[in-house]
């Protein structure tokens, strides 16, 4: 009993229990027949079991038990049963053969439900008596304790083996969300999606299929590996009985694609390929299927679980957000970048297409926004009596924003300068309108100023902006001696005052927005004042045209391979000598 004991605990595997059992009964008892045998209520029938005989052999078990036979007596009551054999009776069973004696016990669990049998024949008349039963039925107490372990053990292992696969499917999912949601661009999601898809499954091919939106046609977005689908146009029947199938929500594993009337618009291109299973996964939104991705099989015997079908599913719902994202985003990026093009539109045309021409001066001006639009203005106004206004302004901010309260501003000065002829009443009526209007925090920084061609005096007034440098005949720079007042729009109302300045034959004048200033270079460092001064020292004696394309061109050079910050604006106005 302790061998039995020692060599059927010594194994987690049912089928070497039930043969260490065999090997010591046939030593201790006169059998010429064995079974051991697990038993399945529904089926009424042994499975998974071990059978012997002499004449026969070592053969697996796997029968429906016969109403009559010994076996489904003792399975049916849950009693040992012992019999001798006195007439003639036929063996129903192959290791029953040629019985005279028949002994068996059930195996039975905690609620004495059968869960398998242990049974011996001899073909040698009175060979077991009722002590061997007994043995026999001792025997199938441990071997129950031992099997209900084993069972346990499986049902623990495969319990651990299908938590293991969960986790590992999940983590797959998470690393393919990951990767399909690094990119918003549509292209590039369903690219990876179909090459990361036909790694995980281990399969030939994957496709991804976009519908089109009268649902007529889908087109293949992307393929993996490349098979020359890509692009192409399939036609779809509407509401036929693939679309009603996808908009279930299900995967639809099919068989024999090549032959299924659903796929019949593509049957040539799965034979070409030799497509023998298919699982047609739909991506949904707003509760119908919007397309689907196509996992490709040409290996035969190759099924999918119903583990991997839900991963086809949770996979579905990851690329088809991922999806609708990128194709939400890219279409507010165009809009977005349609609007930006027509506000570009619009305040390129702001600046003034020519300038007036002004007795013995020569005159040039350019913005160069650092975005799409920007907050720099300029423009020069022909006043009337010899006399023209010069501005130039920035507004705080970027963007549309900027834009929208530069073109407010530079409204309100031309219409100011128009009714008023001294600057700095100009300053003081376009600030208190400014003031009524700009957010918070928002204002303009603008230099105003007045040249009077037949006196050649130029009346500047600075409400926070740079103050323009003057080149002399001589090459001396120097800043105008200008004074400063408070940006528009921060105080309603603020006195303004304005400096006359007297300009002589060969000065040039340079009004500029802090942009050219604070230019940094890659390694950071600000283009600044002195190397401003510099430039213009060196440059002065050139056409104002050519000077403000060398000014704008040195100054973005300077910060080559960075994007501006800042809107960089000029104007030149230079006296003949």
């Amino acid at each position: 009993m302790s061998t039995i004991a020692e060599g059927s605990a010594a194994t987690r595997e049912v089928m070497p229990m039930f043969r260490q059992v065999w090997a010591t009964l046939r030593d201790a008892l006169p059998m010429t027949g064995f079974v051991a045998a697990l038993y399945d209520p529904v089926a009424g029938a042994l499975d998974h079991g071990l059978g012997w005989h002499r004449d026969v052999g070592e053969q697996n078990v796997r029968v429906v038990l016969p109403t009559n036979s010994y076996a489904a007596e003792v399975l049916r009551t849950g009693d040992p049963l012992l019999v001798h054999i006195t007439e003639g009776r036929s063996a129903p069973l192959w290791w029953e053969r040629d019985m005279a004696t028949w002994m068996g016990v059930p195996l039975l669990n905690h609620d004495n439900d059968p869960i398998g049998i242990l049974a011996l024949q001899s073909q040698q008349a009175d060979a077991f008596d009722r002590r061997d039963l007994q043995f026999l039925d001792n025997v199938s107490h441990q071997l129950t304790l031992n099997v209900l372990n084993a069972q346990l053990y499986a049902e623990a292992r495969e319990s651990a083996a299908v938590a293991e696969r969960r986790a590992h499917n999940l983590a797959l999912v998470h690393r393919m969300s990951r990767l399909v949601s690094a990119s918003l661009n549509p292209a590039e999601v369903v690219r990876v999606a179909a090459e990361q898809i036909t790694e995980l499954f281990g399969i030939n091919h994957s496709a991804i299929v976009v519908f089109a939106p009268d649902y007529r046609s889908g087109e293949v977005v992307a393929e993996y590996p490349a098979k020359g689908g890509l692009g192409l146009r399939i036609a779809i029947e509407p509401n036929g009985q693939l679309q009603r199938d996808l908009n279930l929500g299900e995967p639809l594993v099919i068989t024999d694609p090549q032959h299924d009337p659903r796929l019949d618009a593509v049957h040539s291109l799965l034979s070409d390929n030799d497509v023998t299973v298919m699982v047609l996964t739909p991506m949904i939104s707003r509760g119908r299927s919007f397309g689907l991705i196509s996992l490709d099989v040409s290996t035969f015997g190759r099924g999918f679980t119903a583990e991997e079908e839900e991963l086809c599913r949770t996979i579905a719902a990851q690329v088809g957000v991922a999806l609708e994202n990128a194709r939400l985003h890219q279409n507010t990026v165009t809009r977005v970048e349609q609007e930006l093009e027509i506000a570009r539109s619009i305040q390129a045309n702001l600046f003034p297409r020519s300038l007036p021409s002004i007795p013995g001066a020569t005159i040039a001006g350019r913005c160069l926004p650092a975005f799409e639009t920007g907050g720099d203005f300029y423009d020069v106004l022909a006043l009337g009596d010899e006399r023209y206004g010069f501005v130039i302004g920035d507004v705080s901010g970027k963007s549309l924003a900027a834009a929208m309260l530069m073109a407010v501003a530079r409204s309100i000065v031309r219409s100011e300068a128009i009714d008023h002829p001294a600057p700095e009443t100009v300053m003081m009526e376009t600030n208190r309108l400014i003031a009524q209007d700009v957010p918070p925090n928002t204002f303009v920084a603008l230099c105003y100023a007045v040249y009077n061609s037949t006196s050649r005096e130029l009346v500047v007034a600075n409400a926070g902006q740079i103050t323009p440098l003057l080149r002399q005949a001589d090459g001396l720079i120097t800043w105008l001696p200008v004074q400063s007042n408070l940006p528009l729009g921060i105080v309603a109302d603020v006195p303004y005052h304005a400096t006359p300045i007297r300009l002589h034959p060969g000065d040039t004048v340079l009004f500029l927005t802090d942009g050219l200033i604070e230019a940094f270079s890659s390694d950071r460092e600000m283009y600044g004042f002195e190397r401003l001064q510099a430039l213009f020292a060196e440059a002065g004696t050139q056409s104002p045209a050519q000077l403000v394309e060398t000014l704008l061109d040195t100054v973005s050079n300077w910060q080559v391979g960075d994007r501006r910050h800042d809107d960089m604006t000029v104007i030149v106005a230079q006296l003949a000598g």
